[in-house]
């Protein structure tokens, strides 16, 4: 997939046609992992990101996970989103690697080198239509749980990971991927795969446990 997508915004950077598979993608099924916490826990709780936090004196351990609302005119524009109200997911963390679990380097191995950021530039998410069901819809809240665990059986020092599970989904004006550069030619290609998410779990990389799950929601694209 992380391959498919690297063509797909080749292709769109250089004004050519998507890859004959973009629009082939839709029903497939899909199972990422996204890592999290990888530098230890949120310095202070903060509603707007992702991360864990771990309270000794009762034990409980929070996980939070941030999704992202997008309007629908964000990545198709006002004429090719008619008919859809929202749409919902997640920024990929690092999206050059097909690794599932914490980056080996941990923190710039040249302090005196200034750090690029590689900014957001893949996304999954899936798409609500106008008067569909909203009980399935976060509107930007985060996936928050609170589990209960005893210090020795913690294990954070490898993160976490959020693991979306579900089927692939064509969007508006066809194939299940899509990329814009809002930014102009010299920006790097931003790109979304559209999908509908059947799970959404948090698991604890060092043991593999889950620690939380939801069902996921209706998404449509067409």
């Amino acid at each position: 997939m992380l391959a498919l997508v690297s063509a797909t915004a080749d292709a769109f950077a250089s004004g050519r046609t998507s890859p004959a598979e973009v629009a082939q993608l839709a029903g497939h099924p899909f199972s990422f992992a996204l890592p999290f916490g990888c530098l230890g826990p949120l310095i202070e709780t903060d509603a707007t990101r992702t991360g864990w936090r771990y309270d000794a004196d009762r034990g409980a351990l929070r996980l939070q996970v941030a999704s992202t609302r997008w309007a629908p005119q964000d990545w198709f524009g006002a004429e090719s989103s008619v008919g859809v109200e929202a749409i919902e997911g997640f920024w990929m963390t690092r999206p050059w690697t097909s690794s599932e679990t914490c980056p080996a380097t941990k923190a710039p191995t040249a302090a005196s080198e200034p750090a690029t950021p590689a900014g957001k530039t893949l996304a999954i998410a899936q798409l609500f239509r106008e008067g569909g069901a909203r009980q399935e819809r976060r509107d930007g809240e985060p996936y928050v749980a609170v589990v209960r665990s005893a210090p020795e059986a913690l294990r954070a020092g490898s993160g976490f990971r959020v693991r979306l599970t579900g089927q692939l989904t064509d969007l508006p004006g066809g194939g299940a991927i899509r990329c814009r550069q809002p930014g102009g030619p010299d920006q790097r290609p931003t790109c979304l795969v559209g999908a509908t998410f059947d799970e959404i779990a948090i698991e604890n990389i060092a043991t593999g446990e889950i620690l939380a799950r939801w069902a996921g929601g209706s998404g449509v694209g067409e």
